[in-house]
């Protein structure tokens, strides 16, 4: 792997060696929070869920009522190989009615080789279907909005447990009063996901 791509995913728990799929996807997904202003702590929120191993982080998000069945733009598709504990996950580019489309590392341009399709050396675009290709069946997708339920899960929190015009510690400074966050939120829903731009900056 080359450093940035190194360095933009996470010391632990995945390790040099492993399958990578899910590492980078969370790594670009990490990358664009940060970008688009989120704390330490709503950063170490999202990895505390999400795991290296596809299938355990469909079951984290899924217990968690966060695992969509739908796509959308900038999601984490999750897969399992053939019911093993085995996965992989790309990012969502594009959606069509019964087509998506990903970016994918850990994988390569052999979708006819099962192996080589969830454990390959490249980093590419794939085209398939939403139920998923080959022995590769979907699990899911976490979909930017699952994870903006996620992250605010923590802000709804600490907002509940401010007193009188105490701020909350994640707002910017000339926030005024607790109130903002329904407006707050409702502009970052409206925000497009930028983990897929991220993600072009590994291409030649």
């Amino acid at each position: 792997l080359s450093g940035e791509l190194r360095a933009m995913m996470r010391p632990a728990p995945w390790e040099p060696g492993w399958a990578y799929c899910a590492a980078f996807a969370e790594g670009v997904v990490t990358t664009a929070l940060r970008s688009l202003g989120a704390t330490p702590d709503e950063v170490a929120r999202f990895a505390s869920v999400m795991s290296p191993h596809c299938v355990t982080a469909a079951n984290r998000f899924r217990q968690r009522g966060l695992l969509s069945q739908l796509p959308a733009p900038g999601a984490i598709w999750l897969a399992q190989h053939a019911g093993t504990s085995n996965g992989h996950a790309g990012i969502v580019q594009t959606v069509s009615a019964c087509m998506i489309s990903t970016i994918e590392a850990n994988t390569s341009l052999d979708s006819a080789n099962p192996a080589k399709d969830r454990d390959g050396d490249w980093i590419t675009t794939k085209l398939f279907s939403r139920d998923g290709r080959g022995r590769l069946r979907t699990l899911g997708f976490i979909t930017p909005e699952a994870i903006n339920t996620l992250l605010n899960a923590e802000r709804v929190a600490n907002v509940s447990g401010a007193q009188g015009n105490q701020k909350p510690h994640f707002w910017p400074k000339g926030e005024k009063h607790p109130a903002e966050l329904i407006e707050r939120q409702r502009e970052a829903d409206r925000m497009p996901p930028i983990w897929k731009v991220e993600t072009m900056r590994f291409f030649p």
